[in-house]
């Protein structure tokens, strides 16, 4: 390039770097992990919110940070149902969603994936039948439409799941419409290369229907059930970086099938029980028989309304304000720091429930969710380099010396968006 003679040199040098030296950073997506959340907040009491179009317990429920994605389950003594719809909290309204395109539905695991803003529905058991299946069902939240992706390894209910650093995690459950045989397993599953990864280290038992959430990248399996024990009160972390396992503060009461989620970066498990523990549930023939049915769980309960938090950092459990309706297998997750419970199985004929409960914690961090993180990457790196400079005649006064100020360009950044959390995991009714 060649300088212009109305420039001084020094100008022109300044004018050069700028012009051929490249400063503005490019965004690259990659995706990033789970932002840190420092855990806090107040609980509210739960409140009652617009009921779902359908009673039913069971159903399958996650969250993208702003609404709620619930369906699935089984209407008791009727069959499955493929009821699927969103919940706005903040609106308290419901909108009916394209349905499920299949009724093996009950007890699935529900994720959502923000790496691709979509809904992925795993597993799940045709409680008349029983039949368990190992179906990959993805949910378009753009275009309201259902499509199938790779079979899981086996087929599975009751699990625990979650996402994570662009990976969604399912661990345990069952294979069939009973508590045996249960499993411990942890599956990882890609959304973008639909593929499975079954090379993760097993729990140190086997459960299915546990309470569950993951934090800062550790999961935890709260509670659940296996033939060995009728409601487990163990709480097991997995280190997802670390591929391992360590058992941590039991639960201050054993649960089964309870809701659970993230909020204010604490898990929580509410409601969940000993589901049938007083026997099979069945249509009363009698009045009298619904009398007896009343009593018998007035004394010995088998579902429960209780709120069980967990602090990971300081490893302890805390009480929190009861669910106003006992049920288990309610659908549970996490919006923002909403806790939405939907549906359930309850204390007395007909036992499933359209009623949806919500629970507002003040303070805190949100459950934050992971996010396609744009990351500045330089063009070229500009090194100054001295630059001869003419020296002017002794009869010329300098008037100013140009002064290159540095511009900081902004890096791009991208706002963490709320984590889903996760659902419950129900036990099934038990065949003869």
């Amino acid at each position: 390039m060649k300088k212009p003679a109305h420039l001084p040199r020094g100008a022109f040098y300044v004018l050069l770097a700028v012009c051929v030296i490249p400063f503005a950073p490019t965004a690259t997506g990659t995706p990033s992990p789970t932002p840190t959340c420092t855990p806090g907040g107040t609980p509210e009491p739960w409140t009652p919110a617009t009921p779902v179009a359908i009673d039913h317990y069971g159903g399958f429920m996650d969250s993208n940070g702003t609404v709620a994605y619930e369906g699935g389950g089984y209407r008791f003594l009727v069959d499955n149902v493929n009821q699927f719809g969103r919940f706005d909290p903040i609106a308290n309204t419901w909108t009916p969603l394209a349905p499920v395109p299949d009724l093996n539905n009950a007890m699935a695991s529900c994720v959502y994936a923000p790496n691709v803003n979509k809904l992925f529905v795993f597993g799940g058991e045709r409680v008349p039948t029983p039949t368990v299946v190992n179906t990959t069902r993805i949910y378009d939240i753009g275009t309201n439409t259902w499509s199938t992706g790779a079979a899981m390894p086996d087929v599975r209910a009751f699990m625990g799941s979650g996402y994570y650093n662009g990976k969604i995690y399912l661990v345990g459950g069952y294979s069939t419409g009973s508590v045996e045989p249960s499993f411990g397993q942890v599956w990882e599953y890609d959304p973008v290369a639909n593929t499975w990864n079954t090379s993760r280290m097993n729990m140190p038992i086997t459960m299915g229907g546990p309470g569950f959430g993951i934090i800062n990248g550790h999961i935890y399996i709260a509670g659940g059930r296996n033939l060995a024990n009728t409601n487990l009160n163990t709480l097991y972390e997995y280190d997802i970086a670390a591929d391992t396992w360590t058992q941590r503060a039991n639960l201050p009461t054993g649960i089964n099938i309870p809701g659970s989620a993230v909020i204010a970066g604490k898990l929580w498990v509410f409601g969940g029980g000993d589901p049938f523990a007083n026997g099979s549930a069945a249509a009363p023939a009698s009045p009298k028989q619904v009398l007896r049915g009343w009593l018998t769980r007035l004394f010995r309960p088998d579902t429960t309304n209780i709120l069980q938090v967990y602090d990971a950092v300081t490893d302890t459990w805390s009480s929190g304000p009861s669910l106003n309706q006992q049920r288990s297998f309610p659908a549970g997750t996490g919006v923002g720091n909403t806790a939405v419970a939907v549906g359930g199985f309850t204390e007395y004929y007909p036992y499933t429930t359209t009623s949806v409960e919500i629970n507002v914690t003040i303070g805190g961090c949100a459950n934050p969710t992971p996010t396609v993180t744009p990351t500045a990457t330089a063009t070229a790196t500009f090194t100054p380099t001295p630059t001869p400079t003419a020296t002017p005649p002794a009869t010329a006064t300098p008037t100013g010396t140009p002064t290159s100020t540095a511009t900081s360009t902004p890096t791009p950044t991208s706002t963490p968006r709320p984590s889903p959390s996760p659902r419950s995991r129900p036990t099934p009714v038990p065949r003869p």
